[in-house]
């Protein structure tokens, strides 16, 4: 099999394709995984078994070289194996939407994440594989992903009482409960079948690396490691990691801190700071690369953890309220402007035939190991050990700022090397651009 070349112009049909994969791929996830700290707190579990079960997605992200770097980047086609994965992961999410007792959820959730959180480097790896120039392509497809994101809050709108309960105009509902149920789950299962059909349609993306001579290191995806040589690459990579604590303390334990504090419609409200990524990540993220660079656009992203936290700090109070809508808001800055440039940089440092097992590499630093350690820290010593809400976003904040002068101090981008240099020495950052 030949490699995909990016042609000059992307056709609209596979454009839209592309957006449509990443638009329900997200989809699939945001749907239950934003209101599940609330659904499982429901049931009496404890922030230990929350943070626990929130860290099956981290799990899942460990294993993500073996889908990426062994399967996807040398035996079979990317969108044959989303097919695959996502139609196990469905039948496994349906399942746990069955479950209560918290080992077996725990167990039958991490299978389901085994499956599922491959997918998002293997839907990145897609859209570069097609893309004409990733800078320009790659924001106006994975904002699609944003996009499905923030239509699942349709879910808990639709199925609400009256809107008029929620300040909104007085129109009759669906009135079945939403938030805090397994019927989030239920719908993850469906939209999983549906990305499987879909991914019938992409197109054909041969593994890149197929029929080459293989090692072990390979086939685990290990010789992006290599990438680690380039001091910067490193840098990125334990900031991305590191920076996964205070993201951690958010994705895992907003919900549950939104309904302490009385607010209704949890998975609306966490939303808006994927609508306001939207924008961002389209309009903005495109200008920032190509006017700040790399380096500048990852430290203004990282900058947003800050702000986060700290409207979170001082929004407790009920009449301090709006401050945590601006908090969720700042998302819209966090994750264009670190995560999908942090993805786009891999792309850009890696050689050609390790640019899946770089993605797969972000992956594992952040929603693997960056996630487990910041839901342990999160949930087992600050919110179990007696940490109120406040001193937590305020520990989130101070982590936050100490993050972003390591980035200013020691993230450094260097021009391409010369054609005839930079083969030798490409795994070691030599292709970065500003």
């Amino acid at each position: 099999m030949t490699e995909v070349a990016a042609s000059p112009g992307m056709s609209s049909s596979v454009r839209w394709r592309l957006r449509a994969m990443m638009f329900i791929q997200y989809a699939i996830h945001a749907v239950w995984i934003l209101q599940v700290g609330a659904y499982l707190g429901g049931h009496g579990f404890s922030n230990t078994w929350i943070g626990w079960i929130g860290n099956t997605a981290a799990l899942g992200c460990l294993v993500a070289p073996i889908f990426v770097g062994m399967v996807a980047d040398r035996f079979f086609a990317s969108e044959r194996v989303m097919v695959a994965l996502n139609l196990i992961g469905a039948g496994l999410l349906f399942w746990a939407s069955t479950i209560t007792d918290p080992w077996m959820l725990f167990a039958v959730l991490l299978l389901q994440q085994i499956c599922y959180m491959p997918t998002w480097a293997i839907a990145n790896s897609i859209a570069i594989a097609n893309s004409a120039d990733t800078e320009k392509d790659l924001p106006s497809i994975r904002v699609f992903g944003s996009i499905g994101w923030v239509a699942t809050s349709l879910f808990g709108i639709v199925c609400a009482k009256n809107l008029a309960d929620f300040g909104l105009p007085d129109v009759k509902m669906l009135d079945i409960p939403w938030d805090g149920t397994a019927r989030p789950m239920i719908a993850g299962a469906a939209m999983s079948v549906l990305a499987a059909l879909l991914a019938f349609t992409l197109p054909h993306t041969p593994p890149p690396a197929a029929g080459k001579k293989s090692s072990v290191s390979d086939l685990l995806g290990l010789k992006a490691l290599s990438l680690m040589k380039n001091p910067s690459f490193a840098v990125f990579l334990l900031v991305s990691m590191l920076g996964m604590i205070p993201f951690a303390a958010y994705w895992t334990f907003c919900s549950p801190y939104l309904k302490s504090i009385g607010v209704e419609l949890i998975t609306p409200v966490m939303n808006i700071g994927p609508f306001c990524e939207i924008f961002l990540m389209w309009l903005f993220l495109p200008f920032a690369l190509k006017k700040f660079g790399v380096k500048w656009t990852l430290v203004v992203g990282t900058a947003g953890l800050v702000v986060r936290y700290l409207l979170f700090w001082q929004g407790n109070g009920e009449s301090l309220m709006f401050m945590n809508y601006l908090g969720i808001a700042v998302h819209g800055i966090i994750f264009p402007l670190f995560f999908v440039t942090g993805y786009i940089y891999a792309d850009q440092v890696a050689p050609k035939e390790l640019r899946s097992q770089a993605q797969g590499l972000i992956t594992i630093a952040t929603f693997g190991a960056g996630m487990l350690l910041g839901n342990w820290i999160n949930g087992d010593l600050l919110l179990d050990g007696g940490v109120s809400y406040s001193n937590v976003w305020a520990i989130q904040a101070a982590i936050s700022a100490g993050l972003m002068l390591v980035m200013i101090v020691f993230f450094h981008v260097r021009p391409p090397k010369p054609a005839d240099d930079a083969g030798a020495d490409a795994a070691a950052g030599a292709a970065d651009a500003e």
